[in-house]
């Protein structure tokens, strides 16, 4: 897969060419994505030097780890990412060390006797916060309202020294890489604590049309609204036209709404889904006649 993404991505800015190429793979780290940068090289206006060696001893000049020095420099930034800390909080309640914390699932302090702090939003997603922020929250008030229970401390431990097991397995080892989470699969990992998880192939079988968008189409929040608590009676609809709102401050006034509408409700049956369609009745008919 990391040979694949480096073939693609060296079509379109061949980072070796440029001198940008990292010693480590591109699924080992969070990814980084700038399409100004490859023109801004070649203008000159950004020009790619080694690693930072030293500073000049009058403070305004760099020297490179290549020899060269830069003198006279109007402004240096340190870009050396974050560190987490919670200095408002008694580090007997959350501790850090090496930019790890121990949360359980990433939202719960598994030492605490009582479940009633929750950390949310510390974590760092391939793909949007918001969605993962509002599973978290609202985990977190069923367990405050005492609706679900928290698993051991033990249990919990566990899980938290199999993440951190799996992130030095996958990631770079870097301060960076200690609360990385995937976007589909930690929200449906949520929304099972949550008991709001759809069930696709429920869909697939009873509403086709949804079940279809849900297997096949972008995973936005309103599918954590079809079922389980605080469900809204509008997410369905809202699923089938999320495209819709996506492009309609694109859209020219001038066009046919009509034919725009249209180019949304046609679901394609390319061969691959006809195939997937008779692989399910064919289940379907397994279960019907054993």
């Amino acid at each position: 897969m990391n040979r694949l993404i480096e073939r693609e991505l060296s079509k379109i800015f061949d980072h070796e060419l440029y001198s940008l190429k990292p010693n480590h793979r591109p699924l080992q780290q969070h990814p980084f994505i700038n399409d100004d940068l490859p023109n801004r090289i070649l203008s000159g206006l950004v020009i790619i030097k080694s690693n930072v060696k030293e500073f000049t001893s009058d403070g305004h000049g760099v020297i490179f780890e290549d020899g060269t020095q830069i003198d006279h420099i109007d402004c240096i930034l340190m870009a050396t990412g974050f560190n987490i800390s919670f200095p408002y909080l008694n580090e007997t309640i959350l501790s850090v060390k090496d930019n790890k914390i121990q949360l359980y699932k990433f939202v719960w302090p598994s030492h605490l006797i009582h479940s009633t702090l929750a950390v949310i939003g510390l974590i760092q997603p391939w793909g949007a916060i918001n969605p993962m922020a509002e599973l978290q929250a609202r985990w977190a008030v069923r367990i405050f309202k005492r609706e679900l229970k928290l698993p051991s401390h033990m249990k919990m431990n566990e899980n938290i020294h199999e993440r951190f097991n799996q992130m030095c397995e996958r990631y770079v080892t870097s301060p960076r890489h200690t609360i990385q989470v995937d976007y589909i699969e930690y929200c449906n990992e949520l929304a099972d604590e949550v008991g709001c998880r759809p069930d696709i192939l429920f869909y697939l079988l009873n509403d086709f049309k949804l079940g279809w968008f849900l297997l096949f189409g972008p995973c936005t929040p309103y599918r954590y609204r079809l079922q389980g608590p605080n469900q809204w009676k509008d997410a369905r609809q809202t699923i089938f036209t999320q495209n819709e709102r996506v492009e309609y401050p694109l859209r020219c006034q001038c066009r046919n709404r009509q034919n725009q509408s249209i180019k949304y409700t046609i679901i394609p049956m390319s061969i691959f889904s006809l195939i997937f369609v008779i692989l399910i009745l064919l289940i379907i008919c397994k279960f019907l006649f054993e």
